[in-house]
Parts: structure tokens; C-alpha cells; sequence
């Protein structure tokens, strides 16, 4: 599985590219530090998930997603946030993202909520 994370906050991007680095079959192939850099990465790297940040500086991760969605309908996004606002949530979800998890989750949660997403779950917790 190849993953581009998209966060502005390079502690979380190092975090997540920990976590990640102990599976064997899911490869980073790019990071971004907003929604507008997530774009330029995702058209030229192809991944087949994208972990979204949600608020993030010149383009946040809800309109990233809609734009990403569109440009490149078969990646799929795992959106992540610290805010866990029902009505951003939502905002990702009709953007097309496949599932959300908490920043405060995501250590124990994000193999398997990207093993989810990249078998075509959808959930929003």
C-alpha cells in the first residue's frame, strides 16, 4: 500500500511515518504540509491512500480532499484531526474521504483504520 501523509505539523508526520515504517507491504511515498502541496504530491506519486489533516494552512484538508477526489477518484482518504467536530467530520465525508480518526487515536488506530480503508470501509468515528 503506498501512503502519502498530508499534515502540517511535521512532529505528526514523523509520528505516522514511525508507525508506518514497521509494516513490511505499506510504503511512503510522499508527505505534504497542506491540502495544496497533498495535490502536487498525490498527481505525481499515485498513492493509494492519503492521510488528510483537516485544518491545515493555504488549503485545508476538506477542500484538498474534493479537489484530490476528483482529480484521482480511486485514491482513497483517511482523514485525521485533534478536532473532533462533528460538523468537520462531516464537511470530509461529503468531500469524499472514507473514514476519520481522532490525532489522539491514531497510534493504536491507524494500520488498521488504513487496512479498513484500503478495503473499501467507510467509517466515521
Amino acid at each position: 500500500m503506498r501512503v502519502l501523509i498530508a499534515d502540517d505539523q511535521e512532529f505528526i508526520r514523523r509520528g505516522v511515518r514511525a508507525v508506518l515504517s514497521e509494516e513490511k507491504d505499506i510504503e511512503i511515498c510522499a508527505e505534504a504540509v497542506d491540502g495544496s502541496d497533498a495535490l502536487v504530491k498525490a498527481l505525481e506519486f499515485r498513492p493509494d491512500v492519503v492521510i488528510m489533516d483537516i485544518v491545515m494552512p493555504r488549503m485545508d484538508g476538506i477542500l484538498a480532499t474534493r479537489l484530490l477526489r476528483k482529480a484521482l477518484p480511486q485514491v482513497k482518504i483517511l482523514s485525521l484531526s485533534q478536532y473532533d467536530i462533528p460538523e468537520m467530520i462531516d464537511q470530509m465525508e461529503r468531500a469524499g474521504a472514507a473514514a476519520f480518526i481522532s490525532k489522539l487515536l491514531v497510534w493504536d488506530k491507524l494500520v488498521p483504520s488504513l487496512r479498513r480503508v484500503q478495503l473499501g470501509e467507510a467509517f466515521f468515528s
